[in-house]
């Protein structure tokens, strides 16, 4: 059965490169505002300072809690996601107390906005790169003298 684990010295590692391959806080702290922003409205205590429906409340907040999840599973739509959180985190404000107590919303607009600003990082080692080839010239262009072509030879005056 441990046989299909990776070894305990390899585990943090793993995760380690799971982690920066996606914007993992971004994702993190939508996910979080989100489950918040849903969570309150379906609670006992009934302090609704402005809401339309208690649906509505928790939807917003269940979508938030999905885009933070789509920011890990497809990193390469992060501004989509972090763009629709930031919209959804201030819509929240309206729509489930003041942002699930403003706690909710802040999450989700500075998860949105750590999801959009995310960027991916070559780490590969100066080192390890192979050199740049040459690019290659038409047929039709020559290069001239300065390079090794037959072009016009300049004039000496």
């Amino acid at each position: 059965m441990d046989s299909a684990l990776p070894p305990p010295a390899a585990r943090p590692r793993r995760f380690r490169r799971w982690r920066r391959s996606r914007p993992f806080w971004g994702g993190l702290f939508t996910l979080l505002g989100g489950l918040e922003i849903a969570t309150i409205p379906l609670t006992a205590y009934k302090i609704m300072l402005v809401t339309p429906s208690v649906v509505i409340a928790a939807l917003v907040g269940a979508v938030i809690a999905i885009l933070g999840l789509l920011m890990w599973m497809t990193p390469s739509q992060n501004k989509l996601y972090g763009l629709l959180a930031i919209l959804l985190g201030v819509a929240s404000f309206v729509t489930s107390n003041v942002g699930g107590f403003l706690l909710g919303g802040l999450l989700s607009i500075v998860g949105g906005a750590l999801g959009f600003a995310w960027i991916v990082v070559d780490r590969t080692p100066a080192g390890d790169s192979a050199p740049a080839a040459a690019p290659d010239l038409p047929d039709d262009r020559d290069p001239g003298p300065a390079a090794g072509g037959t072009g016009p030879e300049p004039s000496r005056a």
